[in-house]
């Protein structure tokens, strides 16, 4: 699989960077850290290995995950849209009788 060019923000701040799959490549600049969380194309993920490429400050290659949304879902109101209520009293259940 071939690298992609990204925006990576990090703490609000874009910088272009690379992907391929779960493996990014950011500027130096950018401060990243194991544990921090950066987002790219409205996806979360959370740095787990960062590598200071040569120790030349110039490149971080960073091995990630993304981050889950665990929060639960808020249930729909309970209401009676689409029920009908059944009067009994007058035609017992029966159509069209008079």
């Amino acid at each position: 699989m071939a690298w992609n060019n990204v925006n990576i923000t990090v703490n609000g701040e874009t910088f272009l960077g690379h992907r391929r799959d779960l493996d990014f490549a950011v500027r130096y600049e950018s401060g990243l850290k194991v544990g921090d969380t950066f987002t790219v194309e409205g996806v979360t993920y959370t740095a787990l290995s960062v590598d200071d490429e040569a120790n030349r400050n110039e490149i971080l290659n960073i091995k990630a995950r993304k981050v889950k949304n665990d929060k639960s879902k808020t249930r729909r109101n309970d209401n009676s849209a689409g029920e009908s209520e059944l009067d009994s009293a007058g035609n017992d259940g029966q159509l069209g009788a008079d």
